[in-house]
């Protein structure tokens, strides 16, 4: 340097500037002071002493300093719908004294929903601003957040974060209604509401942009109410659309919901609306009776059809103008009432009182609307003209009522009736036939035809009948005839009633059973009068056994009507033993007698039985026998008491009771009392039995034997029997009696006294072979002699003994 005065800019910091290319170096030091400014400082060059010398120094410019601002540190989106956007901006500063703020990267960490879509466009200088801004897109729901990072070239704050957060929210919707106005009908001009739910089931709120009904016949329906938009979350409310139809039939649309809902951005609900509208037609119009003669009546039906969709109401139906020849029976009521596809029909008749043309006219008022074209129309009314034209003709009519009365199967009876010509001209009758299916039976008689009927007139005519059956009998006379050339026709339903003469009889057979000779039998017969003619029954008998049978009372019954009863009461008493063939022949005038066999069958006893043999008994003493009599004949016979005659016998008991038929047995015991010694007889006689006997059984022979007591020697065995001596002998009260028989026989063991009387029987029956014993009690005996007899068959062994009392 030439100077040693080094002029520099300083302020609180040292420098130390060293030299180069060839320059000394020199290292300044701060001489004191704490401002910057012009000093005279002090120096000394490298590798030499030099004194101090005071240098003039121009120190380089100060550094470049640029300082990053960023506000605010957090955004906060709040709630913002999955699918929707928000766009929010921090502001970036240079707040640096000097130097330009250079960016150096700008990012975002953490959630991708948040994107930079702004950064500063150029380096900031000094004071300078701009915008980051930053969008929230999210595509879920729930909270979100992220963070955005800015790196420059700021001094002390080059790097700075800013805290992003926000919310997704995702709307849905929920609309359960798919169809309005389904299978609903609606009247032409008139209007339908109906209204559907709409649900909010989203996190969001559910934000409505339009709802719109679209299709060919979206103008017919209009939204009337619609749900608060927007709609809260969890919530729900309703849309109402009006439909008002101006056309007949289906009518679709389809209403469109366009929300912010996720689930569903576009719902749809279908409309289905149907228009009606009634529609008559009117047929015959106009009405044309052609000819009908003056007094006829000719009636046709106007018929009224709903070919529309909607009920149709009568509200009049008149006749506006006519002739007195017409009248009409009108709709009232329900028949006012004609639903779609179905009709009703109102009758016309036409009877002319002169000649000539005569008319009239219907008027129809109905409830079918205005049209809906333009210009509007009115369809609601109709007028039927009414034509026809009276002429003169004959008028035929039949008099009678065609009731034949009634007649008998096979009878002809008749009636007259009468052809009348009611009308004003000739008539001219060209035949009458019979038809039907029993018309055979009938007949028309006392004409030829053709018959001319002049106006006004009648002619006679006879129809006969011959039913051929029972019952009703039927057939219709058809007549045929001209006035004018007019064809005129009649009929006359014809009918007889076939009546019946008929007789039944219940039972059909009687007297089945057997009935003794001598008895009488009754039977009941119901004759019933199965025809229609009331009459009477006789009846008789006929055959072989006729003469067994009676008819108890007359024979003839009262007169009996149709399908009531008559009775016969016979009896049958036969007079000899078998079958007693008859008949009852039951007959009325006009009746197929009925038969009635008597089948009776005469029945008798048959008796037979032994003649009587009674024991051989002492002289003085009395012995019982018994005569067993078998009946093998078909009735009961009761013998009754015989009468006995002879010496010694007599009866004792039985005879009194019926022996049964067909091989019942009974007994009668007769008593044999000898009054001397040697053979005895006797006859029992029958005379007042019931019943007949054939061949007759009258009497009984009896017989027997008397013997003397005294001196007769016991005797004690015999063919096999043994009767031995009683024990204790005397006794009192009691003893016993031992015997043996040598096979199993018929016993009898008495007890006589010394006149032969029995006083008391131990045995009287069967006994088996071998020993047997007997006890007597004599309690009630006296003191005396007793002998005790063993009979069987004929064997008869006797002891006595000695009762002391």
């Amino acid at each position: 340097e030439t100077t040693n005065v080094i002029e520099f800019w300083y302020n609180s910091y040292s420098y130390t500037t060293n030299g180069s290319d060839g320059c000394v170096c020199v290292t300044i030091g701060l001489n004191g002071g704490s401002t910057g400014g012009f000093k005279t400082l002090v120096y000394q060059a490298s590798g030499t002493t030099t004194p101090t010398a005071n240098l003039r120094f121009t120190p380089p410019p100060p550094p470049i300093i640029s300082q990053l601002s960023v506000q605010p540190k957090v955004i906060a989106f709040g709630s913002l719908n999955s699918g929707q956007s928000a766009t929010q901006c921090v502001t970036v500063k240079n707040t640096g004294p000097n130097g330009p703020l250079t960016f150096n990267s700008i990012s975002i960490t953490g959630n991708p929903d948040f994107t930079v879509v702004q950064q500063p466009a150029a380096p900031l200088i000094p004071g300078a601003t701009d915008q980051i801004c930053v969008r929230f897109s999210p595509i879920a729901s729930g909270g979100r957040s992220a963070t955005l990072t800015v790196t420059t070239n700021g001094q002390d704050s080059g790097t700075q974060t800013v805290t992003l957060t926000g919310t997704g929210i995702a709307p849905a919707i929920s609309v359960p209604t798919t169809d309005l106005f389904k299978k609903t009908r609606t009247r032409i001009g008139d209007t339908l509401s109906q209204s559907f739910a709409v649900f909010s089931t989203g996190t969001g709120a559910l934000t409505f942009n339009s709802i719109s009904i679209f299709g060919t016949y979206a103008s017919e329906y209009a939204v009337t109410r619609v749900a608060i938009n927007p709609l809260p979350s969890g919530t729900w409310d309703t849309v109402t659309v009006q439909y008002r139809p101006t056309l007949e039939g289906s009518r679709p649309a389809v209403l469109v919901i366009n929300s912010n809902a996720l689930n569903k951005p576009l719902d749809t609900v279908g409309l289905f609306g149907v228009g009606t509208i009634g529609r008559l037609t009117v047929a015959p119009s106009p009405l044309n009776f052609d000819s009908v003669g003056v007094g006829d009546t000719a009636c046709q039906f106007i018929t009224l059809t709903n070919v529309g969709s909607d009920t149709v109401r009568i509200l009049n139906n008149y006749f506006a103008s006519f002739d007195a020849d017409y009248t009409m029976v009108p709709l009232k009521g329900a028949d006012t009432i004609i639903p779609p596809d179905k009709f009703k029909q109102i009758q016309i008749c036409f009877a002319p009182i002169r000649n000539g043309a005569r008319t009239a006219r219907l008027r129809l008022t109905t409830t079918i609307p205005l049209t809906y074209d333009s210009p509007r129309k009115d369809t609601s009314t109709f007028v039927v003209n009414i034509i026809g034209t009276g002429v003169p003709f004959g008028k035929l009519a039949v008099a009678g009522t065609g009731i034949i009365d009634s007649a008998v199967v096979g009878k002809t009876v008749c009636r007259t009736d009468t052809f009348w010509n009611k009308g004003s001209a000739d008539l001219t009758i060209k035949s009458a036939t019979l038809a039907g299916s029993n018309a055979s039976e009938f007949v028309l008689s006392g004409n030829i035809f053709p018959i001319v009927v002049p106006a006004g007139g009648f002619k006679v005519f006879t129809i006969c009948a011959t039913p051929g059956d029972r019952g009703d009998r039927n057939a219709t006379l058809n007549i045929a005839a001209t006035s004018n050339g007019r064809p005129l026709t009649a009929s006359l339903s014809l009918d007889v009633f076939g009546q019946l003469v008929c007789a039944s009889a219940t039972p059909q057979a009687g007297f089945a059973n057997k009935t003794c000779v001598g008895e009488t039998d009754t039977a009941i017969f119901t004759v019933t009068n199965c025809g229609d003619v009331a009459t009477s029954y006789n009846a008789a008998f006929s055959g072989a056994g006729a003469a067994d049978y009676a008819v108890v009372g007359s024979a003839n019954s009262p007169v009996i009507s149709g399908g009531q009863n008559a009775t016969f009461k016979v009896t049958y008493t036969p007079k000899t033993r078998g079958a007693s063939v008859a008949n009852l022949d039951v007959s009325a005038t006009g009746v197929t007698p009925v038969t009635i066999a008597m089948n009776g069958v005469g029945g008798a006893a048959n008796i037979s039985g032994p003649n009587a043999q009674a024991d051989s008994t002492f002289k003085g003493s009395k012995s019982n026998f018994t005569v067993v009599l078998t009946n093998n004949g078909e009735c009961d016979w009761t013998p009754g008491q015989p009468v006995v005659t002879g010496s010694g016998f007599s009866w004792k008991s039985g005879g009194t009771t019926a022996i049964p038929a067909a091989g019942g047995t009974g007994q009668i015991v007769f008593e044999f009392a000898p009054t001397a010694v040697g053979q005895a007889s006797g006859v029992a006689t029958f005379s007042a039995q019931s019943n007949a006997s054939i061949p007759v059984f009258a009497s009984i022979t009896l017989s027997g034997v008397g013997k003397d007591n005294l001196g007769v020697a016991p005797i004690a065995e015999a063919n096999g029997f043994r009767l031995e001596q009683n024990y204790p002998n005397p006794f009192n009260p009691t003893t016993e009696i031992r015997f043996s028989l040598p096979k199993e026989t018929m016993v009898t063991l008495a007890i006589t006294d010394i006149t032969g009387k029995t006083v008391r029987m131990l045995v009287n029956g069967k006994l088996s072979a071998g020993s047997h014993t007997v006890t007597l009690d004599a309690s009630q005996l006296s003191s005396g002699t007793y002998y005790y007899e063993l009979i069987s068959g004929s064997t008869h062994l006797v002891k006595s003994m000695i009762l002391s009392k």
